[in-house]
């Protein structure tokens, strides 16, 4: 961790000002979406296929996959609160050769959590299990918020697994450390139990949770989003127990993986994957000074897209895409 005197304040000022931007996108979305859809608002997917899988621990696996057996695997991790659908503009790239796996990750869609309980360790044991069970060899890991996390994660925990199986990493609207101080996270790991069972929890798992949703959701969007994109965001925020959202939080607020990033794949590695950075101007979850310094430990010139948000995935699939193409390409 690097949080020492110095840049403690400056991180808090900005997580503060996230969420006072946030509040604000709250009261401009609750007026033009008042309620979260009952149901997925995304047509099923094509190309690919359902499969769930039981875990050890009596939890359960669930993924789409699809394209041909031997193609290239892209294997794409969604962020918190969200699910595999929202992959949907990346599906079709199983029409250009790739096998394309998109799982859920615990405590999200259709996966369900076990005895192992929700952190960034346990999702990333999971990817690694997957890219074995799969046999994946080759792969373009690609995570959004969270599920860049994820992938930092398997860095750290599995190096071997990465140098063996694992070619490309792609990061969209996602960071190499909370912006959050750890003060902040240390704090929570002792409220974190006290708030699911209070006022906090209650309000997530009562009727202010479509409000809440409504809020969060349309402030993670950039300018001028897709109503149905946004209606999606807000399904899944309503859809998921906020039990599931409080136990990840801990390992959230204390991710700082910039020097393991650099020292494992980046810049001080001997050799390391191909990697891709793309990030929003209107990002107000993982800014864009937050992907610069990604990109730094990973050698990269971060992608920086004008008036997108924190979904670039459903935002501009078509530059997040390419991005895949691009990293895939230069990792074949």
């Amino acid at each position: 961790m690097t949080d020492d005197a110095g840049p403690v304040p400056g991180r808090l000022l900005a997580a503060l000002a996230g969420a006072a931007v946030l509040g604000v996108a709250a009261a401009v979305v609750r007026r033009r979406w008042p309620e979260a859809p009952a149901s997925n608002p995304y047509p099923e997917p094509v190309g690919v296929r359902e499969y769930v899988k039981p875990t050890a621990d009596g939890g359960r696996l669930r993924r789409w996959d699809g394209g041909p057996p031997d193609g290239r695997p892209l294997v794409l991790l969604h962020g918190i609160t969200l699910r595999s659908e929202v992959w949907r503009h990346q599906f079709p790239l199983v029409e250009e050769g790739f096998r394309v796996i998109a799982p859920d990750l615990r405590g999200h869609g259709g996966s369900e959590p076990g005895t192992r309980g929700l952190s960034l360790d346990g999702h990333a044991d999971d990817l690694a299990e997957l890219l074995i069970d799969l046999d994946l060899r080759g792969a373009v890991l690609v995570g959004h918020s969270m599920g860049g996390m994820t992938v930092a994660h398997l860095v750290d925990r599995h190096p071997e697994l990465v140098d063996d199986r694992v070619s490309g990493l792609v990061f969209v609207g996602s960071s190499g450390r909370s912006p959050t101080p750890l003060a902040l996270a240390l704090a929570t790991d002792r409220l974190g139990p006290t708030l699911q069972r209070g006022a906090v929890g209650r309000l997530l798992d009562g009727a202010g949770v479509e409000r809440f949703a409504a809020g969060f959701a349309g402030g993670a969007f950039g300018v001028d989003p897709v109503p149905l994109d946004v209606e999606f965001s807000r399904w899944t925020w309503a859809d998921q127990a906020s039990s599931h959202y409080l136990a990840q939080a801990p390992s959230l607020l204390r991710f700082d993986l910039l020097d393991v990033l650099a020292e494992r794949v980046g810049v001080r590695a001997a050799s390391c994957p191909a990697a891709g950075v793309i990030v929003g101007t209107h990002d107000r979850l993982t800014p864009p000074g937050e992907a610069e310094l990604l990109g730094r430990a990973l050698g990269v010139e971060p992608i920086v897209i004008e008036r997108a948000g924190h979904m670039l995935m459903v935002e501009r699939p078509e530059r997040v895409n390419e991005l895949i193409r691009a990293v895939a390409a230069r990792s074949s």
